[in-house]
């Protein structure tokens, strides 16, 4: 049985397949959406869940702060195919975390780990080999 899929997001949608992103998702918005018993408000009346259906060669015109851009919907699999800027790896990233993909019943939110100090890996006391030199 193939279930549906469908892009959610806190915005609005514009037209049939533009959006506008306000605000970004997180987990919380995630365990709201997915937990039946909360309700599913925002947590202020400017934020409004939105959702679209995700149809196979399907493309859809973002609008994220000062950028547009085009993802295409292709084998399941969602992808930047055009931006009106030049994006770095970690602005092409950070635009998959405006999203939550739910496909059946199954909830997917994207998130990038804060940067952290690297810790140096503490070196293991392994067998020394000793000599002694008589003369």
């Amino acid at each position: 049985m193939e279930h549906k899929s469908i892009l959610m997001f806190i915005g609005e949608v514009i037209g049939s397949r533009e959006i506008r992103i306000t605000k970004k998702v997180s987990i919380h918005d995630a365990i709201i959406l997915l937990d039946k018993s909360i309700p599913t408000l925002p947590t202020t009346l400017d934020e409004s869940y939105q959702s679209i259906p995700l149809e196979e060669q399907a493309n859809i015109l973002i609008h994220l702060n000062h950028y547009n851009i085009l993802l295409s919907y292709q084998q399941h699999s969602l992808q930047i195919v055009e931006t009106s800027n030049f994006l770095t790896e970690e602005e092409i990233l950070d635009v998959f975390t405006n999203f939550i993909v739910k496909i059946g019943d199954k909830l997917t939110c994207l998130g990038t780990f804060p940067y952290s100090k690297a810790r140096c890996r503490k070196r293991k006391k392994g067998p020394t080999l000793t000599g002694a030199c008589h003369h």
